[in-house]
């Protein structure tokens, strides 16, 4: 703490005291969409400590519906300074700033990060993005919605959390002394976690290994790439979709029969959807990950987080 000046440590004390002095990081945000605005609200508001945002793409009137926080005025701004210029009124005693393009986010900017939160639709950029945090040691952290349906994904490499209890030295429990248990989660990266062989079970324990949503989304991520899909503008082929992701399927070992083609119409008929609702259920539970991860209380999420608003689902699974 003693990096800290007497007004700092005066600004930050209910958040060092509840988050711990790890909870001031550094956190670089990459993408911003409306689930995305939920969880920067939450984090901003409880006073966070230090984010970056960035993201090139230029406001139109679908983002204006999408994102309450700005007005007709933004309109042509890019997104990343606009947002980020906003959020300061929330809290201005969390420091803002609006990072580099998102072209310019190479080893080096990254290095200055302790966490990174990607949020886009391509598989290929997630994958990049992770390689650079894995080669600087940044923890990393990637999340999205797609209409109805959404995951966040971590790789935080070898992670210590320490998790507060009370022991008990006596029978009488008001005697109970808080106690601080120290653990270690080993996390593994998307590229190895998306190429992971399933053992051949039956179909009622792969359910409990993997979620169907991991390959409805892994193939549309990775159809995003090789269609070069706007998710603004244009749905895929449901042919293309259903290929992809039974090629996906086939590869990992799983039945084919584990996923039902009436998910994968759903999932695009919801694809467009963008209901204040949902996005503010994700982003809720990034933002606390987010927490759980800076702060190094409790343990985040291992490694899969499959969001089912249709089913009021949101189930953790770890592939590795």
């Amino acid at each position: 703490m003693s990096t800290l000046s007497s007004e700092q440590l005066s600004r930050y004390d209910r958040q060092i005291r509840l988050w711990g002095f790890e909870g001031q990081k550094r956190v670089l945000f990459i993408g911003v969409n409306q689930f995305m605005l939920e969880a920067l609200k939450n984090l901003v508001l409880g006073g966070i400590g230090h984010l970056t945002i960035v993201d090139d793409q230029v406001l139109t009137d679908q983002d204006i519906n999408d994102l309450y926080i700005l007005n007709k005025d933004d309109i042509g701004i890019k997104k990343g300074l606009a947002i980020s210029k906003k959020l300061v009124d929330f809290n201005t005693a969390v420091d803002i700033s609006t990072g580099l393009s998102e072209k310019c986010v190479d080893e080096e900017f990254i290095s200055t990060f302790q966490l990174v939160v990607l949020s886009n639709p391509s598989f290929e950029e997630n994958i990049r993005i992770n390689e650079l945090c894995r080669k600087t040691e940044t923890k990393f952290i990637s999340s999205n919605l797609f209409g109805t349906y959404g995951y966040i994904f971590c790789d935080l490499f070898e992670h210590t959390y320490k998790i507060n209890s009370k022991s008990s030295t006596s029978s009488d429990t008001s005697e109970n002394k808080p106690k601080t248990d120290t653990f270690s989660e080993s996390y593994t990266s998307l590229q190895k976690s998306t190429a992971h062989i399933f053992e051949k079970v039956s179909m009622r324990k792969t359910r409990r290994l993997v979620s169907p949503l991991y390959f409805i989304l892994l193939g549309y991520m990775k159809l995003y790439d090789k269609n070069q899909l706007s998710q603004k503008d244009l749905l895929p082929n449901a042919d293309d979709l259903n290929q992809i992701v039974f090629e996906i399927i086939k590869s990992s070992n799983i039945y084919s029969e584990f996923i039902d083609k009436q998910k994968i119409r759903t999932f695009l008929e919801c694809l467009n959807l963008r209901l204040a609702s949902f996005s503010s259920v994700l982003g809720g539970i990034l933002a606390q990950e987010i927490i759980k991860v800076i702060s190094g209380k409790d343990l985040p999420i291992s490694n899969w987080l499959f969001f089912d608003s249709l089913e009021s689902d949101a189930l953790i699974y770890k592939i590795s």
